[in-house]
C-alpha cells in the first residue's frame, strides 16, 4: 500500500548482515593480500621502501661515489665458515633479534643495507678503522642497520649473546655499486677496484677493508639488485 513502509522479513536482514560481514572480511583480507603482493612485487623488481642511513654524495664518477654518512646504530654478529655459510647463519641470528628475540620482545623495522665483512671473533664493527685478522682465524661479521628512531639507550638489548650493538660515527665512505650476486670473490675483486680508484683521487686515503652492502632480498631479479662495496676513507686535505 502506498505510503506504508514495507516490512522486511527478519531472515533477509540476517542474511544481509552475514553477506555484509563476509564482504567486509573479504575486502579487508583482500586489501591485506593486495598490499603484501604489491610489496613483494616491488621487492622482486628492485623497488625499495626500507629505510637506510642518511648520506650525501660528495663526489661521483660512473658507478663509484664518495658518501658522507651521518652516524647510525648497528646490530652485529660474527660467524666462521665460508661467506655463504656465515651469511646464512648471521642473517638468521640478526633476523631473530629484530623479530622479537630481544629484551623488549619488540619487532624492529628491517632497514637496509645488510653489511658484511671479514673479521675475527669478538672484533667490533668499527667503520672508521680496519679490522685485523689472520687467515686461520678469519670469519665474517654481518650487521643490520637499526632504525633512526632508536638511540643506544632505547634500542632493545639482544638475548642472543653472539649479537652486539654499536654506534657508528659519521664517516666518509667510498662506494662502488653493482648488481647481480654477492660473494667473497666479488668483495675481493671489486674491493681492489674501489681501492685503486680511491688511490687515484689523491685527496682520499683508505682507512678500512672492503665490505659488502646488500639492499635487496634474495628473490629480487638479479640484474635489478642494488649491491655495493664500501671502503672507509679520510680526506687528507681536511
Amino acid at each position: 500500500m502506498a505510503g506504508m513502509m514495507r516490512k522486511i522479513p527478519m531472515y533477509r536482514l540476517k542474511n544481509k548482515a552475514r553477506v555484509g560481514a563476509m564482504y567486509h572480511g573479504i575486502t579487508r583480507a583482500g586489501l591485506l593480500a593486495l598490499t603484501s603482493c604489491l610489496t613483494l612485487s616491488c621487492a622482486v623488481f628492485g623497488i625499495r621502501s626500507t629505510p637506510e642511513p642518511v648520506y650525501t654524495v660528495v663526489h661521483q664518477e660512473s658507478n663509484k661515489e664518495i658518501h658522507h654518512y651521518e652516524g647510525y646504530l648497528v646490530a652485529t654478529t660474527w660467524s666462521d665458515g665460508t661467506y655463504e655459510q656465515a651469511s646464512n647463519r648471521g642473517f638468521r641470528h640478526l633476523f631473530d633479534y629484530i623479530s622479537g628475540r630481544n629484551s623488549s620482545q619488540h619487532t624492529i623495522t628491517m632497514t637496509a643495507p645488510v653489511l658484511q665483512e671479514t673479521a675475527v671473533p669478538g672484533a667490533t664493527m668499527a667503520m672508521t678503522a680496519p679490522v685485523l685478522q689472520t687467515q686461520d682465524q678469519q670469519g665474517w661479521s654481518m650487521a643490520f642497520v637499526m632504525p633512526a628512531t632508536y638511540t643506544m639507550a632505547t634500542l632493545p638489548r639482544p638475548l642472543d649473546d653472539t649479537i652486539t650493538l654499536h654506534e657508528v660515527p659519521a664517516a666518509q665512505v667510498a662506494v662502488l655499486r653493482y648488481s647481480w650476486g654477492t660473494s667473497a670473490a666479488h668483495i675481493h675483486r671489486l674491493g681492489q677496484e674501489l681501492v685503486t680508484w680511491i688511490a687515484r683521487q689523491e685527496r682520499y686515503e683508505v682507512t678500512s677493508k672492503p665490505r659488502s652492502a646488500r639492499y635487496d632480498p634474495p628473490f629480487t631479479v638479479p640484474f635489478l639488485r642494488r649491491n655495493e662495496i664500501h671502503v672507509d676513507v679520510r680526506n687528507k686535505l681536511e
